[in-house]
């Protein structure tokens, strides 16, 4: 008994994360931030298109992607 649970929990370690997340900026060539701008993501196989738009500070976030997808 002591054996199997070992190993249960050394398969949960080794498990790998299914999901992530993009985090980025959008920049002008000089460097400044671009407030709202349109940012779409597409998934290649799908056809899938996610969107989000800059925050004030040019940053966005595409969070819950499905690993291979």
């Amino acid at each position: 008994m002591r054996y199997l649970l070992f190993l249960v929990a050394a398969s949960m370690a080794w498990a790998q994360p299914t999901n992530g997340t993009i985090v980025a900026s959008v920049r002008e060539s000089s460097g400044l931030a671009v407030s709202g701008a349109a940012v779409r993501l597409t998934q290649a196989g799908t056809g899938v298109v996610r969107g989000e738009v800059s925050s004030r500070r040019g940053d966005f976030t595409f969070p819950s992607l499905v690993a291979g997808e």
